[in-house]
């Protein structure tokens, strides 16, 4: 099945949710969020939207942008297989001060 532009997941019991832009035919931008009390099977759910991508689009791999200093999330999609590509100095700015931000691929 051709990817559609956007690709919207929940899980049943809303513990998380999973979105995915089209950049290409093949590659998708990722945006996620688990809620605090399900974050035991954040891995998890992020496993299972990430191979239900696989088998029902032409996505083969996903991109994502992460403030370098946010380690919890760093972490997060690491165990996920997500790599480091490219470091981009002081690309976002929180509270008037600007940071790095990590670009992250994952092929499916």
């Amino acid at each position: 099945m051709p990817s559609p532009s956007c690709v919207y997941l929940m899980p049943d019991d809303d513990a998380a949710c999973f979105v995915f832009n089209r950049h290409s035919g093949v590659m998708v931008e990722g945006h996620l969020a688990v809620l605090p009390e399900h974050r035991a099977r954040g891995v998890t759910l992020g496993v299972e939207a990430l191979a239900w991508l696989r088998l029902n689009t032409d996505a083969r791999a996903v991109i994502g942008l992460l403030n370098a200093e946010n380690a919890p999330a760093r972490r997060y999609v690491e165990r996920l297989g997500f790599v480091a590509s490219a470091t981009i100095p002081n690309a976002a700015k929180k509270g008037g001060r600007h940071m790095d931000v990590i670009f992250y691929i994952k092929e499916l």
